[in-house]
């Protein structure tokens, strides 16, 4: 029975080493879009829809722009307001959509090699960057500890 349990914590800090170093490897890419944004050209949007919308029992503002990049119309894009921006408030979800009102002009900045990606704000890092900087803060020494933990109880 110890021998399982052994090798159990030892696969799931092998684990928790293999996922954080995929995070690491790819903040470099996600830190050099960041960077790229920030020579972005700028065009000018309309706001479709600014709307509150319930997700399972969380409430989420949601903001759909169309804008003209490189003589091509986009439709009914999806932009991001925050890092975090669903609320178990819907009040509090209402008020992320302040300045965001439906029929209003939008300054965005769109990636020139693919214009369907666009950004509110030219240098941000996107929710994906935080994401993979907070697991491989997490799993790395996580997985770390518990591979020396084990080597300590394997060796009493």
């Amino acid at each position: 029975m110890e021998a399982i349990r052994s090798l159990f914590t030892r696969c799931l800090a092998w684990l928790m080493i293999v996922v954080a170093s995929f995070s690491l490897l790819m903040m470099p890419f996600i830190v050099y879009e960041a960077i790229s944004s920030r020579s972005w050209p700028e065009v000018s949007s309309t706001i479709v829809t600014s709307e509150v919308y319930k997700y399972k029992n969380r409430f989420c503002p949601r903001v759909l722009v169309d804008y003209q990049a490189n003589e091509i119309q986009y439709k009914n894009k999806r932009i991001s307001l925050s890092i975090a921006p669903c609320s178990k408030s819907e009040p509090i979800a209402a008020k992320k959509l302040s300045g965001y009102e439906k029929g209003s002009n939008l300054s965005l900045f769109y990636k020139p090699s693919d214009p369907e990606v666009i950004k509110l704000e030219r240098g941000a890092i996107n929710k994906a960057g935080y994401i993979f900087a907070a697991v491989a803060l997490l799993f790395f020494p996580m997985g770390i500890g518990s591979l020396k933990y084990e080597k300590k109880i394997t060796a009493r």
